[in-house]
């Protein structure tokens, strides 16, 4: 029974002092803040550094949907009575890279346009 309770008092006090050991340490020196994203306004508003790199890039785009409701009196009678909807979504991405070289500037721009249209023919239509 001594022996338990030696071991259990020897474990107790190895506890405190590995606990007291990590308290004294000092606190250490944090580290300068790392910028991950720098603003590049050589080109114009939107553009920033791509990290590592000269290069400035741009990410841009739009999205766009249009619904729409076709009253029955709107169409000719006959086969297409009734009321007809529809949608179209329209979505727009473009990436601008830049650089400086030493003949000027190098230009890479891509553009992603992608559409969907469902439901009625006349839905979702318009002068663009």
């Amino acid at each position: 029974m001594k022996q338990l309770q030696r071991s259990l008092l020897g474990s107790a006090a190895a506890f405190a002092a590995i606990g007291a050991a990590h308290a004294a340490d000092l606190p250490v020196k944090k580290a300068a803040p790392v910028e991950y994203v720098r603003v590049c306004s050589a080109y114009g508003a939107g553009f920033f550094y791509i990290p590592g790199t000269d290069t400035c890039l741009r990410v841009s785009g739009r999205a766009r949907f249009e619904g729409g409701y076709i009253t029955a009196y709107t169409r000719q009678a006959g086969t297409n009575s009734g009321d007809d909807s529809g949608y179209r979504g329209l979505l727009r991405f473009n990436l601008d890279a830049r650089t400086q070289t030493a003949y000027g500037t190098l230009r890479a721009f891509v553009r992603l346009d992608a559409g969907s249209r469902a439901g009625a023919s006349g839905v979702g239509r318009s002068g663009t």
